[in-house]
């Protein structure tokens, strides 16, 4: 026989346990909440209606009825009033004052009165604010001092661009150069003459290095002057090239390298104009060897004197853009780690004579 089974009778309502409330007398009451350390009365709401009012009338804080600003209560949206927290009072203009207590005598918090009420804490000091650094001007007097430019060296560097203008202007035509070209390489060997000399003997080289120490660099200290590769480049291009080209890879020699040297040092120390002037790759277009430390700004400075020169000696045209092309080149390429005084003039010369042969544009 199968056993019956049995089911639980069936109650038309639910008989869960409830929670027991506040109206059941099962419930046990909440314990006591500890008073506030700093407070010895609780404030009710007739005591800050009282205490709104009383910041109203003297002119420093309103509180409407419809407004409740303390202890977390919500605030009627689009009231102008703002609070201060649990600890506040309502106060137009966005001022805050801290509400007194109903027994001010008891109250740790100091009464404040409305405007004049602090807006910080005094007890913060305020720690002054350090002026900005000036940017440093990079044509200023002061920058140019910082820089080593070099500007003794290159003042007589350039001084023999004006010197062989007036030669070129007043010696004749059908004259030959080669009392100029004597003269030169005399200076030249006179120049050579004391630098073995202060290689040898320590009196020589410290009398040299007094007189003439501002003029050179200190590599060439130990090294043969520059002015010796100076003079054998001028003599180069005096004895092989035609008058005019000679003359013109000289200037190129006499300005365009201190145009390129002085310009492309000044725009390399600027904050602002660096980015604009980067270090040239090498080997330029994948074959020229360019020297060590020449930029886009130095070069392009090179090249504008260079297309002046060019102006002044064949005249407007576009041999003078070639001009300035040969001259920016000419003074960043590398020749086997020569001095650049020795082949800017020669490198210059060969080039416009080159394009003298085969286009004619100068």
């Amino acid at each position: 026989m199968h056993s019956a089974t049995t089911k639980p009778p069936q109650t038309p309502y639910n008989l869960r346990p409830r929670r027991p409330t506040s109206l059941d007398p099962r419930s046990t009451p909440a314990p006591a909440r500890a008073p506030s350390p700093t407070l010895t009365r609780r404030r009710s709401r007739p005591a800050l209606l009282r205490q709104a009012s009383s910041t109203s009338s003297s002119g420093t804080g309103v509180m409407s009825g419809n407004s409740r600003v303390a202890n977390g209560a919500r605030k009627r949206k689009g009231s102008a009033v703002k609070s201060n927290g649990a600890n506040g009072v309502a106060i137009p203009n966005g001022i805050t004052s801290p509400l007194e207590e109903e027994h001010p005598a008891t109250s740790n918090v100091p009464p404040t009165n409305g405007v004049n009420a602090p807006l910080s804490d005094p007890s913060k000091k305020t720690v002054p604010r350090k002026p900005m650094r000036p940017r440093a001007n990079s044509l200023s007097m002061e920058h140019w001092k910082t820089l080593n430019l070099e500007l003794p060296r290159k003042t007589l560097h350039s001084s023999i661009g004006p010197l062989t203008l007036v030669l070129y202007f007043s010696w004749p035509e059908d004259q030959s150069l080669m009392p100029i070209i004597q003269a030169v390489f005399g200076l030249m060997c006179i120049i050579l003459l004391g630098d073995l000399l202060r290689f040898q003997i320590p009196w020589v080289r410290q009398i040299w290095e007094k007189q003439l120490g501002k003029f050179m660099r200190e590599s060439e200290k130990t090294q043969i002057n520059g002015t010796v590769w100076y003079c054998l480049g001028a003599i180069t291009c005096l004895y092989f090239y035609p008058r005019d080209i000679a003359v013109a890879s000289i200037l190129i020699l006499s300005w365009c390298d201190t145009a390129a040297s002085v310009f492309g040092r000044l725009i390399s120390s600027s904050s602002r104009l660096s980015p604009y002037s980067p270090l040239l790759p090498n080997p330029l277009f994948g074959y020229i060897p360019i020297a060590r430390k020449k930029s886009l700004g130095g070069t392009f400075a090179g090249g504008i004197v260079g297309v002046a020169i060019a102006l002044g000696m064949f005249g407007p045209g576009w041999g003078c853009a070639f001009v300035g092309i040969i001259a920016g080149l000419a003074e960043a390429v590398d020749v086997g780690g020569l001095d650049d005084n020795l082949t800017l003039p020669v490198l210059s010369g060969a080039m416009m004579w080159l394009v003298r042969v085969t286009t004619g544009l100068i």
